[in-house]
């Protein structure tokens, strides 16, 4: 799961799912997908001791301030939650530059 050709394909499908979600109407199967890959690639980099429990918060508070910008209008909750789920994507990968250059490719 931390190898450096799986780690693109892990992120590449979490993202085109959660991608695939938000323009599509209701709770389905490519959120569920994207999900599932995206803690896939949480779960191998916590295992193998490159990530700490501190991505995994930082990668809730994201997705939390996502749903918050259904409520609260202007968009600031929306761009830190995007950011805070790329920093948690950064932080969990093991090097910097390996992990920006995988999450760039997607």
């Amino acid at each position: 799961m931390t190898n450096p050709i799986v780690v693109p394909i892990l992120l590449s499908i979490a993202g085109l799912g959660l991608l695939l979600e938000l323009f599509t109407p209701g709770v389905g199967v490519p959120g569920f997908i994207g999900l599932t890959f995206l803690m896939l690639f949480f779960y191998g980099h916590l295992v193998a001791g490159l990530a700490g429990y501190e991505s995994i918060v930082l990668l809730v508070i994201g997705f939390g301030l996502l749903i918050a910008e259904f409520i609260i209008p202007g968009g600031v909750a929306g761009f830190l939650g995007i950011a805070a789920i790329l920093g948690s994507v950064l932080l969990a990968g093991g090097d910097l530059k390996t992990t920006a250059i995988a999450y760039l490719l997607q």
